[in-house]
């Protein structure tokens, strides 16, 4: 199968456009920009994929689990001592059971 090149004219306000959709926080190339526009004309949308994002995301999450771990056996170990009313050993599940939905939000990947 033969490869066809496809050229795109921009204007210099729209290559710099451009430039900035493919380039990360610090200004460097996380995509090049044939690949850019070869993957949004062929489906309509990019994901751009930011190892150092998913990295920090990963270490928040580590220490976020690691906390929420804490908290939850502290909960059940003054509710068994009977240090806790139900009705605020409830109220912290749940609250506990909203911060997992958050947390498995920010564990997904940035699209």
């Amino acid at each position: 199968m033969t490869s066809k090149v496809v050229s795109i004219r921009f204007k210099e306000n729209e290559y710099i456009e451009l430039l900035m959709k493919v380039s990360d926080k610090n200004g460097n190339e996380a995509m090049s920009v044939s690949q850019f526009c070869k993957h949004s004309a062929l489906t309509g949308k990019v994901t751009l994929f930011n190892h150092e994002i998913e990295e920090y995301k990963t270490f928040l999450l580590s220490k976020l689990s690691n906390d929420i771990n804490q908290i939850a056996d502290k909960l059940n170990s003054d509710n068994l001592k009977g240090n806790l009313s139900e009705s605020i050993y409830i109220n912290n599940l749940q609250a506990l059971e909203k911060i997992l939905e958050l947390t498995n939000e920010l564990a997904k990947p940035i699209r």
